[in-house]
C-alpha cells in the first residue's frame, strides 16, 4: 500500500514533467506556427498541458496540506 506522502512526490513528478513537455512543445510550435503561418487553435494542445501542470500542482498542494491536517488533529 502507497504511503499518503508518496502520492505528494508522485503528482509534483507529474506536474514538473507536463511543465517541461509544455515548454519545450510550445516553443516548437510557436516556430512551426510562424514558418507555416497557422492559426492559434494548433496550440492547444500545449495549453492542455499547461492545465495538467497546474492541476497536479494543485493536487500535490491538497494533499499535502491534507496530510499535515490530519497529523495536528492526531497529536492534539
Amino acid at each position: 500500500m502507497m504511503k499518503p506522502m508518496y502520492w505528494v512526490f508522485i503528482l509534483g513528478a507529474i506536474g514538473v514533467l507536463s511543465l517541461i513537455a509544455f515548454v519545450t512543445c510550445y516553443i516548437k510550435d510557436k516556430e512551426l506556427m510562424k514558418e507555416r503561418g497557422l492559426k492559434e487553435n494548433f496550440l492547444i494542445l500545449d495549453w492542455t498541458l499547461l492545465l495538467v501542470t497546474v492541476a497536479s500542482f494543485a493536487c500535490a498542494i491538497f494533499v499535502y496540506l491534507d496530510i499535515q491536517n490530519q497529523i495536528s488533529s492526531f497529536t492534539l
